[in-house]
């Protein structure tokens, strides 16, 4: 029979040699774990911040373009709200009368909580009547049904400085404990 001795040509690893490899490739696998859930939020931040900043951008041109379209006789504002009139339809279309524009609707937008998230919702209120001269936003009066719909998330503010013939408009946006802060300005020249 053969006798293991401590000085044999053996190769093999001991006990406790192993348990210490063991120790330490846990360590590593723990830190890696660490280092990739830290890389998954940051990439999961990055696209939600990627995607406000798009939405942001693209309510504020929607917001400008209509407003453009609007009379500073019609314009109204409150606390994270804009109001004021449209001379377009229900299909987009600006109507014309004898060479006069027809006023359809109040159009506003405004920051408002919906489920738990702050939005700047578009909101559009038609006219009982179309008329020829641009109704006064003081005069809007919305119902609780009035077609709405969320143009953008995250928003912290809607603020708004009228001139005489034209608006600055900002829309603030952040996401995320100081992941993601924007504020997006523009002024607007109102042309009718």
């Amino acid at each position: 029979m053969k006798r293991w001795l401590p000085n044999s040509t053996n190769k093999a690893f001991s006990l406790p040699e192993l348990l210490v490899s063991l120790v330490l490739v846990s360590f590593v696998m723990v830190a890696l774990i660490g280092l990739l859930r830290e890389a998954v939020r940051f990439y999961s931040d990055q696209s939600v911040s990627l995607e406000v900043q798009k939405n942001v951008v693209v309510a504020m041109q929607k917001l400008a373009k209509e407003l453009r379209e609007s009379s500073p006789l019609s314009v109204g504002q409150g606390d994270k709200s804009i109001t004021f009139a449209s001379a377009r339809d229900a299909n987009d279309q600006v109507i014309y009368d004898n060479g006069e524009l027809m006023w359809q609707k109040y159009v506003r937008f405004s920051v408002q909580e919906i489920d738990g998230s702050s939005v700047l919702l578009r909101s559009v209120q038609p006219l009982a009547d179309p008329m020829a001269d641009p109704p006064s936003a003081v005069d809007a009066v919305f119902a609780t049904d009035a077609p709405s719909s969320v143009q953008a998330r995250y928003i912290e503010d809607l603020r708004i400085k009228m001139r005489a013939n034209s608006a600055e408009l900002e829309i603030e946006a952040a996401f995320g404990d100081d992941v993601f802060r924007m504020i997006l300005s523009t002024e607007v020249k109102l042309q009718n």
